[in-house]
């Protein structure tokens, strides 16, 4: 990712993840840990902003990022749902 990129974070990922979404000076949103209905809930949010300020799905990349395991916690993403909803908003996957 890069300046100029929408990354939508899952709160929990792990430290060196964490950094390296600090450090692309992306746009960052969080979304609380492996909650699908908030992850949606932003991705709605979000849609409703671009279509208000005129802007197209090409006009900046858009990602999800998940663990698939993650580290401190033992739990799984949820990644039937999270495809669901990438394919949903048009969104590209970091797993």
């Amino acid at each position: 990712a890069k300046r100029g990129d929408l990354l939508i974070v899952d709160e929990s990922i792990y430290e060196p993840l964490r950094t390296g979404v600090t450090l692309s000076r992306a746009t960052v949103k969080h979304f609380r840990h492996n909650d699908m209905d908030h992850l949606e809930n932003i991705l709605k949010h979000q849609a409703e902003m671009d279509s208000k300020l005129h802007r197209k799905n090409a006009d900046r990349r858009k990602f999800i990022v998940v663990e698939g395991l993650y580290k401190h916690s033992g739990t799984l993403a949820n990644l039937t749902k999270i495809m669901d909803l990438k394919r949903k908003f048009s969104y590209r996957l970091i797993i």
